[in-house]
């Protein structure tokens, strides 16, 4: 086994979860569950033609973060951590010795479902079914998960984020000069500016209601113009740096709104270009 491929396999869990929010359909939660892998079949089933494009390497990224994200719900039921194969330089779901399941290669496993033979849900159902037996037998016995940062996912409150957008929304009831149009980005930037010359004091506690409100007002004015969701992929409370807005314009980038209002000091004109930027 290739320790340094492992490590850094377990460094990226969190990008690829990340990654593969922004591919599932909008409203769709990433949560672990099975339903979860009901939804993650469904999209493996439109975005791969057939088992060969699971290894294609244009649609590497997506299935990574799908084994990634399988891999990480089984280990939560059955315990066990990552494993590598170096030989294929694959990754590897290891359940917990004590449940006799066998390790489950999750290139191989995702390469079967497109197929139409073993599906997500099946396999998670079935080591939950082995976990289950395994405490009936011997009572006080749990699965063991090896920590990893996606632990933390779980602890991504919902209710964070809507809050924040409602708070925001209130600073700016509409009316000229901020109607949410393109039209109204240079007001902002004015507004930011006039308060806050620099980019330290733009970030200073003093200033701190200025920066979330310019950059809430900003996403609006992207997402009502070129579309989006808001997004917020930290646990605890609402970062206005970790606040991004996804499938932005023709392109469906994401964009980070705090650091686009960061971008304001010094550089006229920036907002405009900004929405030109993603809106071409």
């Amino acid at each position: 086994m290739d320790d340094d491929e492992l490590d850094g396999w377990r460094d990226e869990l969190w990008d690829r979860y990340l990654y593969l929010r922004e591919q599932m359909p909008e409203g769709t939660p990433l949560d672990f569950s099975p339903a979860s892998l009901r939804a993650l079949q469904e999209l493996v089933g439109e975005r791969f033609d057939g088992p060969e494009l699971v290894g294609d390497p244009g649609e590497l990224p997506l299935t990574l973060a799908v084994a990634a994200y399988v891999g990480e719900t089984l280990l939560r039921v059955a315990g066990g951590g990552w494993g590598w194969q170096a030989n294929g330089n694959e990754p590897l779901a290891v359940p917990d010795p004590a449940l006799g399941l066998a390790t489950v290669n999750l290139l191989d496993l995702i390469t079967a479902a497109v197929a139409g033979g073993e599906q997500f849900e099946a396999v998670h159902a079935a080591w939950a079914a082995a976990a289950r037996q395994r405490a009936a037998e011997e009572p006080g016995w749990t699965p063991a998960k090896e920590p990893t940062e996606l632990d933390e996912a779980e602890d991504l409150d919902p209710a964070a984020l809507p809050a924040w957008l409602a708070t925001r929304a209130a600073a700016f009831p509409g009316g000229a000069p901020f109607d949410f149009t393109a039209a109204s980005l240079p007001a902002v930037e004015d507004m930011v500016r006039s308060a806050a010359p620099t980019k330290e004091q733009l970030r200073s506690a003093e200033h701190r209601d200025l920066y979330e409100n310019a950059a809430w007002y900003v996403g609006e004015v992207l997402r009502r113009g070129l579309g989006g969701e808001w997004v917020h992929d930290e646990p605890g409370p609402v970062d206005v740096e970790a606040v991004a807005l996804r499938r932005v314009g023709r392109h469906g980038s994401t964009v980070h709104p705090g650091a686009v209002v960061v971008g304001v000091i010094g550089d006229p004109g920036w907002l405009s270009r900004c929405y030109g930027m993603h809106a071409g």
